[in-house]
């Protein structure tokens, strides 16, 4: 690829984001250093590996129409294709790539660029929260929405919630813990001039959220090879 580059007649832009996960910063000062002129280098900090927010992909288009202006035809017109508006979400989806560091991967949803990776003592180099941390998050996150989501509709004098979560190992089938041998361990914290009566109906709400129930319910998973 960087003979091929070196090759290259043209002038070329090389737009890149120095905290990429999946490609190092290095890799592209690489390929910018075997380009002839007329050539160029823009950072682009917190645009992720595949330009997936909007914003980020409105400014790189910007900044490619701006920069290669002076290279195109003579009466040219150079228009910015604005992004198509995201995706149906009501159902949920995500991708992961995995990345050229040992167990860092790039997680899409819709709009949003994560990174997950393992803690160092599992071989990781924790860049991101683990799979099972992600887990607890989606359980706390839909947990808390759903409470609020509730209060909100009730009119009840809720002022803030909060939820820990903790994944716990035991004994498969004993002392609460599943055929897996695990459990979770929520807690439910809420501020705000509640009744006793509406404090206990927001503490059965928060088991009632969907996470909550995919994770207390079988779900079959299909695996199928692209």
């Amino acid at each position: 690829l960087l003979d091929r580059v070196a090759r290259f007649r043209g002038a070329a832009l090389v737009l890149h984001d120095p905290e990429d996960p999946v490609v190092p910063y290095a890799e592209a000062e690489r390929l910018f250093s075997r380009l002839r002129q007329p050539r160029g280098l823009v950072a682009l900090p917190g645009a992720g590996h595949l330009l997936a927010a909007p914003e980020a992909a409105r400014h790189a288009a910007d900044l490619i129409a701006t920069w290669a202006e002076p290279y195109v035809g003579a009466g040219v017109q150079f228009t910015v294709q604005r992004p198509t508006p995201p995706p149906d979400r009501s159902t949920a989806e995500v991708e992961v790539l995995e990345g050229s560091v040992r167990h860092r991967q790039t997680v899409r949803i819709g709009p949003h660029v994560l990174t997950a990776d393992e803690p160092p003592h599992l071989g990781g180099r924790d860049a991101g929260p683990s799979p099972l941390e992600l887990l607890l998050a989606a359980l706390g996150s839909c947990s808390t929405i759903t409470v609020r989501m509730y209060s909100d509709r009730k009119g009840w004098p809720l002022e803030h919630v909060a939820i820990r979560c903790r994944l716990e190992r035991g004994r498969p089938d004993e002392d609460g813990y599943g055929p897996t041998g695990h459990r979770i361990e929520r807690v439910l914290a809420l501020r705000g001039p509640l009744d006793p009566a509406q404090r206990k109906r927001l503490h059965e709400i928060a088991d009632k959220c969907p996470v909550h129930k995919i994770l207390t319910r079988s779900v079959p998973i299909r695996t199928t090879l692209a």
